[in-house]
């Protein structure tokens, strides 16, 4: 029978380290069951502690890693993984998704949680899953297997280009958004109040 998250989540309380159950439960909350049944709950408590490693390490910054697990004593899986993090914006996945299918690497299944992350001025992890934290996006990609090392690096190098892309064209996405809410407020102020000639530029 296929592990459940409540399984893995008991695993890892063991250690006691909450922010790394918070982590696993925030990693597995969505997945569908092909994942589940995939591995055993000792592999999927691996995959939680090395997703939460990474995220320590990355500081908040963009970060990206192509790997076979069990070549770094990690878990063992049939696939290369691709584990990724940097603050959450939009079209992480899609950019993703759309690099893999143009190199033609079959993606088996994909983990994309949105976790709340509060760290220092330094970047260092202070904790998971806290309301007040901010939202960062962790990735994990499993894809058709690489075993050249060479086409591993190639692949993190040309995803590590499409996320600095991605953080190149959204980075004042919020701000826009803000802006683009403040106009229509302007304007649905002015169409209360009966003006019908040209309308002032909102400053």
């Amino acid at each position: 029978m296929a592990p459940t998250i409540e399984d893995v989540k008991r695993l890892l309380a063991d250690e006691g380290n909450p922010d790394l159950v918070r982590f696993a439960e925030a990693l597995f909350e969505r997945t569908d069951g092909s994942l589940l049944s995939a591995y055993d709950a000792s592999s999927l408590g691996a995959m939680a502690r090395h997703g939460l490693a990474f995220l320590a390490d990355s500081g908040g910054e963009p970060r990206v890693k192509v790997f076979n697990p069990e070549e770094e004593g990690a878990w063992r899986s049939p696939h290369t993984v691709i584990m990724l993090t940097l603050t959450d914006r939009p079209f992480i996945v899609d950019s993703i998704q759309a690099e893999l299918r143009r190199r033609g690497r079959p993606l088996f299944n994909q983990l994309h949680p949105i976790i709340n992350v509060s760290r220092n001025v330094s970047g260092e992890l202070l904790s998971v899953g806290d309301e007040g934290g901010s939202p960062e996006a962790f990735e994990l990609f499993f894809v058709e297997r690489i075993d050249n090392p060479e086409q591993r690096q190639a692949l993190k190098a040309s995803l590590e280009k499409i996320l600095g892309d991605v953080v190149l064209a959204t980075e004042d996405y919020r701000a826009m958004l803000q802006r683009s809410g403040a106009v229509e407020q302007y304007l649905e102020q002015l169409a209360s109040t009966g003006v019908t000639g040209p309308l002032a530029v909102p400053r």
